[in-house]
């Protein structure tokens, strides 16, 4: 016979902890606090994992090597600098117009090279 359940006081101002805790082995992971996308409250927080494996800025930020502001700066340099790195996405300059090409292209050039109203 299976022994009888014990009621347990209910308390409803108890948090539940509901963080993950099978991380695998190699994670490189830090808690880090931001604001809650579900409060109820402007300002709540909520502590989260963030992975600085392959993150040099987040794991100097982490160590407290380097400070918020030194972190945000480095966040806009490496936003820009892959802004660069990708190049201009729409000039070809080795291909010809395709606006112009099968419409009498040529046309519209020479066109467009003779000077106007004398």
């Amino acid at each position: 016979m299976a022994r009888a359940k014990r009621n347990k006081p209910h308390h409803p101002a108890k948090v539940h902890d509901r963080r993950s805790r099978d991380l695998l082995r190699n994670a490189e992971v830090a808690a880090v606090e931001v604001d809650d996308p579900f409060g109820l409250e402007p300002g709540d927080k909520i502590v989260t994992l963030r992975s600085i494996r392959n993150d040099p800025l987040g794991r100097l930020h982490t160590h407290h090597q380097i400070d918020e502001a030194q972190y945000q700066g480095g966040r806009a340099l490496q936003s820009d600098w892959e802004k660069a790195e990708r190049g201009p996405q729409a000039v070809d300059p080795t291909r010809e117009n395709m606006s112009m090409a099968g419409r009498g292209g040529s046309r519209l050039r020479k066109a467009s090279a003779r000077p106007c109203c004398g």
